[in-house]
């Protein structure tokens, strides 16, 4: 689990081929077990421990597990809120481009900086479109500050308020409509789910190792003493460790290690597949309702002036922090300005 989400979210998708991709399903009831396709079973084997295939009955298990985990992920896929458009020339009109971003040029620059666009448009420049669906990642910050408020026609200073802000911005998994792009999260979320049958499998070999190698010190050390005769009391004027100390800290990362077990392939399927029998415990959505002023700050239901309106959908990957994800629609004029770029560095690519 060494990468961050951030890292997670910006490769998962050039990691995944078309025929490995989950397939979009139909309103999806809750509870709901996924039929698996093979692809998908292989895939998940492969991202967490090859060698699970040697335990007999492994597909049948993995096939209701992960079944569960794509229902799961289906019902949150259906808890995101519908796209939004993100046009720069709408800042100070959209609730969504006001709040998210702190100016029509950081959003320009946020689309000039995205790999994954610019991909996007690099595979796709022929094509006339008027618009582009992607995923929009970012994080949220509240702070907690004092501020001023108007009460009636009298100003109030050092009023505690809440400011909200984003930052971080990725632009993923872009496609020609919504739908695909909601895929793009589905992919997200169960690589997410595969990262954390992984990690479940490192932790048990890590934790293993370090009792190993603390169990043969404190045997080491009891082989030492016993060979050089030494009495059981061992140098207690001086604060050291006893004898019957060692012997009940062997005794006890003994009962250890056989209740950890060996990571045998049974072993780590029985960690994969309790994973994708509860992905809640790895994958969330929650959903987060908004109000901010034009300054960004929370306000109540009773708020007379001007302010965003916000429903937005947070996900959370295992100890990952959380981040705001937003499907949204680009529109041609924001796009092409990227575009002579990349006409530039094809035309570089063509010349070498």
């Amino acid at each position: 689990m060494t990468m961050n989400l951030r890292q997670r979210l910006a490769s998962v998708f050039e990691r995944i081929s078309p025929q490995h991709r989950l397939q979009p399903a139909p309103d999806t009831p809750p509870g709901t077990v996924v039929q698996v396709p093979d692809s998908i079973l292989e895939r998940a084997v492969d991202g967490t421990d090859p060698k699970i295939r040697m335990v007999p009955g492994h597909r049948r298990r993995l096939q209701r597990a992960i079944g569960t985990s794509l229902g799961y992920i289906e019902e949150m896929i259906a808890r995101i809120p519908a796209s939004v458009d993100l046009f720069s020339h709408r800042f100070t009109t959209d609730p969504h481009v006001n709040a998210f971003f702190s100016s029509p040029g950081a959003l320009q620059e946020t689309l000039r900086h995205s790999p994954e666009l610019r991909d996007y448009l690099h595979r796709n420049l022929a094509d006339q479109r008027d618009s582009c669906w992607t995923l929009l990642c970012m994080r949220m910050h509240e702070r907690h500050i004092l501020g001023m408020d108007l009460s009636g026609d009298r100003v109030r200073r050092d009023v505690p308020q809440t400011a909200v802000s984003f930052d971080d911005h990725q632009f993923l998994s872009p496609a020609e409509t919504e739908q695909e792009a909601r895929e793009g999260l589905k992919q997200c979320l169960f690589q997410g789910l595969i990262s954390s049958a992984l990690g479940e499998l490192t932790a048990l070999r890590a934790r293993r190792r370090r009792i190993v190698t603390r169990l043969r010190m404190v045997q080491g050390r009891l082989r030492e003493r016993h060979h050089h005769s030494t009495p059981p009391l061992l140098d207690r004027g001086n604060g050291a460790t006893t004898w019957m100390e060692l012997e009940n800290e062997a005794s006890r990362l003994t009962q250890e290690l056989h209740k950890v077990g060996l990571p045998t392939p049974k072993a780590c399927l029985q960690r994969v597949e309790s994973t994708f029998l509860h992905p809640e415990r790895f994958v969330r959505i929650e959903h987060l309702s908004l109000r901010l002023d034009k300054m960004g700050i929370r306000v109540d239901d009773d708020f007379q002036g001007p302010c965003n309106e916000l429903e937005l959908a947070e996900a959370r990957i295992a100890d990952q922090p959380p981040r705001i994800v937003v499907l949204a629609r680009l529109n041609a004029c924001d796009i092409d300005d990227l575009i002579p770029g990349i006409r530039r560095v094809q035309s570089h690519d063509r010349i070498n």
